[in-house]
């Protein structure tokens, strides 16, 4: 099991925790998620600054 826990402050200074407990395939499932994520953030960031650049083949030399 893994074990999460979330500072909360609500109105009125009021501060408490909260605390999730997820089974090891569950944690294992949103780290896997969390890395595609990030590969397809930088793929996107990288495919649209070579079209801004406009590093693409410009025809035969």
């Amino acid at each position: 099991m893994e074990q999460f826990l979330l500072q909360a402050q609500h109105s009125g200074a009021i501060n408490h925790a909260h605390t999730f407990l997820l089974p090891q395939s569950t944690a294992q499932l949103a780290r896997e998620v969390r890395i595609t994520v990030a590969i397809v953030a930088f793929a996107w960031v990288a495919v649209t600054a070579i079209r801004q650049f406009g590093w693409r083949n410009h025809g035969s030399r």
